[in-house]
């Protein structure tokens, strides 16, 4: 197994205390000996902030190093993630085939017997296999290589995307639904955590809105593609909905076979980098976390996560965050058909609103990495969110419905990104932050199985109380926000008052969040 890459200082991590007066344990020992696994590009070198010195790297090196790396690792996750967004929504598109809005059916819910609740079930019995899958998913990803395990994860959920043209009644939607949750599971924290492993911190959350566009990429690419596909209506003597699942399944199943071959799994074995950009690299990311690439896991680590509150924080924030996102993903095309086009045009007219929405996302991030703040960038795009619904909710008028599903899909879309940014941003050390990331995601997604049921056909054509439920969703993630802001200030501020030192980057790396030179990103 590959572990940390680059010499450690063995010494103790807390400051001003002797390792001289210290008897070390055999666990003591052990845990030494992982850190000490090291690339022998670096073994020459002291302990990490001089190993970084030693290598004189300039400004234009690190650039160079980060284009590299832009141009070959976030086409690769956003890719992944685009295809996955796009299997486990399109089912959305899947129903305004030959949609009556009369009845509140279309093909897809006619020739699989469903109706009433039926389809607010189909989306949401999705996510409960996904949320029990998804913290084992992330923590696999530190013993299989990250190339195989997303591969392994991509060819299921393919299968079974592909599997649901296959489905003739609401009890064979309902399971292929449920294992395309538990195929899917770990996606997309294991993305989250796969980028860990070449970017620092404070780099990430452009990074990740990169990638993250490949959802807001899904709602339009799969939009314009359903579109054509409807056109394929009858074509072999299958229904549209069922072509949307089989032309859409099985590109994924491609996309993972090249996975396998060709997904770079970790800094010190990327052919990309020359053997200098290798060992900046590893360098840089030691400076940042100490315990970047080791992948043993540490069960204190572990359970010390769960049980902080922080973490339960973002958890239920994140539950609030995802409710206004899937709803728009389920049922923006056919809130778009009540708006008076026709079933095939509302596939299309879909598309723009996620388009710009990934445009917004994509120059938010930037921002918040540029000011190096979360919080602002959390409050302002929930006010906008709220806006956008305020306005679908109680205005009448097409045009300016259709407009306020641009401003409702760009607020909800940010918060993911920046939410997830600034959890990352607070937790140090790898099983922490799998930990930590695999919760927030897959406890957070209890808001998919909720998004199922806010609109409601009997709401239609305005679907006021689905709106309205969505303005109140973005108020209380605006609240815990505030609340985990005002939390981590309180931390930050405690340890200003009681005189620890900030981190300077000339001391020893900061190994966990209980390091007393840590500081929140707020």
């Amino acid at each position: 197994m590959d572990g940390p890459r680059g010499s450690v200082d063995l010494g103790d991590s807390n400051l001003g205390e002797s390792n001289a007066t210290l008897a070390p344990n055999t666990t003591d020992i052990t845990a030494k000996l992982q850190e000490v696994r090291i690339e022998e590009d670096l073994e020459h070198l002291g302990d990490i902030k001089q190993q970084y010195a030693d290598l004189n790297v300039t400004d234009a090196e690190v650039k160079t190093i980060l284009k590299k790396l832009d141009w070959t690792i976030l086409p690769f996750c956003t890719i992944l993630y685009l295809w996955s967004f796009l299997d486990r929504t399109n089912i959305g598109n899947a129903r305004l085939v030959n949609f009556d809005t009369a009845t509140g059916r279309g093909d897809f819910e006619r020739d699989t017997n469903m109706s009433g609740s039926d389809f607010s079930w189909a989306t949401s019995c999705f996510f409960f296999s996904y949320i029990i899958c998804e913290v084992p998913s992330n923590l696999m990803l530190k013993r299989v290589s990250p190339s195989k395990w997303m591969s392994r994860i991509m060819i299921t959920w393919g299968f079974f995307a592909t599997m649901m043209a296959a489905t003739t009644s609401f009890a064979s939607v309902i399971a292929v639904r449920v294992l395309l949750g538990a195929a899917e599971a770990g996606l997309f924290p294991g993305l989250l955590f796969y980028c860990s492993f070449w970017y620092r911190r404070r780099e990430l959350a452009s990074r990740m809105a990169l990638f993250y566009s490949g959802a807001t990429l899904a709602g339009a690419f799969g939009s314009v593609i359903a579109y054509l596909i409807t056109l394929m209506d009858g074509v072999g003597g299958l229904s549209a909905w069922r072509w949307i699942f089989i032309l859409e399944g099985l590109p994924t199943i491609v996309v993972g076979v090249a996975t396998w071959f060709l997904l770079p799994d970790f800094p010190h074995t990327a052919k990309f980098l020359t053997k200098r950009e290798k060992a900046v690299l590893v360098a840089r990311l030691k400076l940042d976390d100490i315990h970047s690439h080791d992948r043993s896991f540490n069960a204190s680590e572990f359970w010390h996560t769960v049980k902080d509150v922080k973490t339960w924080l973002y958890c239920i924030m994140y539950i609030t965050i995802v409710i206004p996102l899937y709803t728009l993903n389920y049922f923006l095309p056919t809130i778009v058909k009540y708006l008076g086009f026709a079933s095939v045009s509302a596939q299309l007219m879909s598309a723009p609103p996620f388009a710009f929405a990934c445009g917004v996302v994509i120059l938010t991030c930037f921002g918040s990495d540029h000011v190096g703040l979360r919080y602002l960038f959390m409050i302002v795009p929930a006010l906008v969110g709220c806006l956008g619904f305020l306005l679908l909710a109680n205005v009448r008028n097409a045009g300016v419905l259709y407009f306020a599903t641009f401003i409702a899909a760009a607020g909800s879309y940010i918060l993911v990104p920046i939410a997830i940014s600034w959890l990352s941003n607070n937790i140090i050390g790898q099983t922490r932050g799998a930990t930590a990331i695999g919760m927030m995601i897959g406890v957070g997604n209890i808001g998919g199985i909720v998004a199922g049921f806010v609109y409601q056909t009997s709401d239609a054509p305005y679907f006021f109380k689905g709106h309205m439920a969505n303005v109140g969703f973005l108020l209380i993630s605006a609240t815990f926000a505030t609340i985990i802001f005002f939390f981590l200030r309180a931390e930050n501020q405690f340890r200003n008052k009681q005189g620890y030192p900030i981190d300077d980057g000339k001391g020893e790396v900061i190994k966990h969040e209980d390091d007393k030179r840590f500081r929140n990103q707020l």
